[in-house]
């Protein structure tokens, strides 16, 4: 008798072993597969990702995000847009257009290519200019890894992402690029403040990998840190010595307010 009623359980709860979806503890805001859409309230930016992966769940990931209210020197939110979609499948690297900066996420999950496509949600504050930008380490550290990436200072703010994706593995690592922002509004559309800083320039050929209005800090010349600049038709190598704030010079730039400063790591 007991024999025959185990025998007639096991197939359910074989049933039930097999419909359970290990949940890991967190405030997750999508579940495995499905498209979700996140926005920081009002005033506030996005400043902690988590996520954790599942192979059995279509290599998807569970993910979950945090905001913070800006400080009240950044002024007020001018504008907000969602920023250019970045496609599944494909290794891709996206930044804030128009000097903003990350206030939110929606993603959509494709189960014929195991991964998602990725969008932006994008504040501009006033007329306030990105500075001092450079790109976390991978997070996860290896593919498949719970991820987690929290701004280390108060004062840095999340402008995008470079992100790899692996087709064996069908997942991604990613870098996300942080940066500061000016205390005070850009007043000219096609200059650049560099604070604190002197420029000495010389005309370099020009590379079409580097047409970019991002400059990075290369350590290849002896004399210190110099600025590698992208413009249209040329490169610029620039060196850096500190300057008084009263004397802080004001570049010319084809590109737009303005060039966004970080170490090598942006390139």
């Amino acid at each position: 008798m007991h024999s025959a009623l185990l025998l007639w359980a096991l197939p359910l709860l074989a049933t039930v072993s097999a419909q359970y979806r290990y949940m890991p503890e967190g405030h997750w805001i999508n579940l495995y597969r499905q498209g979700f859409n996140f926005q920081c309230p009002d005033g506030e930016l996005l400043v902690a990702i988590r996520s954790y992966f599942s192979a059995e769940e279509g290599s998807d990931r569970l993910w979950s995000f945090e905001c913070q209210p800006t400080p009240q020197g950044l002024g007020q939110v001018t504008d907000c847009w969602w920023d250019d979609i970045n496609r599944a499948g494909m290794e891709w690297t996206s930044k804030c257009t128009n000097n903003g900066l990350v206030a939110g996420v929606q993603s959509q999950y494709f189960p014929g290519l195991l991964d998602r496509e990725w969008q932006f949600y994008c504040c501009r504050y006033s007329r306030r200019c990105p500075y001092s930008c450079w790109k976390t380490t991978d997070v996860p550290q290896h593919y498949r890894q719970e991820g987690e990436m929290v701004i280390p200072s108060y004062g840095y703010f999340i402008r995008g992402a470079q992100t790899t994706f692996s087709g064996v593995l069908r997942d991604r690592q990613w870098k996300y690029i942080l940066c500061r922002m000016t205390d005070f509004d850009c007043t000219f559309e096609n200059l650049v403040l560099a604070p604190a800083l002197q420029f000495r320039s010389s005309r370099l050929p020009f590379d079409p990998q580097d047409r970019d209005d991002t400059a990075q800090a290369s350590q290849e010349e002896p004399g210190g840190a110099g600025w590698r600049v992208g413009s249209k038709g040329a490169s610029t190598l620039m060196q850096l010595w500190p300057l008084p704030p009263s004397q802080y010079p004001m570049l010319p730039d084809t590109g737009g307010c303005p060039f966004r400063f970080g170490p090598t790591s942006l390139g």
